[in-house]
């Protein structure tokens, strides 16, 4: 996980473990899509959906997308 010290940003940006179970628990993301260029942002919002039913898009298919 990222400290910040990196360049990297969390996913979740809770001060304590408590505080970050929680916020995965209910799905409080930080949002990390705003430094994402916009053709990239519906491939990773689909990769990323918290529900694996929502994740409608394979490996293969998210290659092919970033490599065009």
């Amino acid at each position: 996980m990222s400290d910040g010290t990196d360049g990297g940003q969390r996913a979740f940006d809770g001060r304590s473990i408590p505080d970050i179970l929680r916020m995965v628990r209910e799905n409080e993301r930080t949002d990390l899509t705003s430094k994402i260029p916009e053709r990239y942002r519906g491939l990773l919002v689909q990769a990323l959906a918290p529900d694996p039913a929502e994740r409608r898009i394979t490996m293969g298919e998210l290659a092919t997308a970033l490599s065009a």
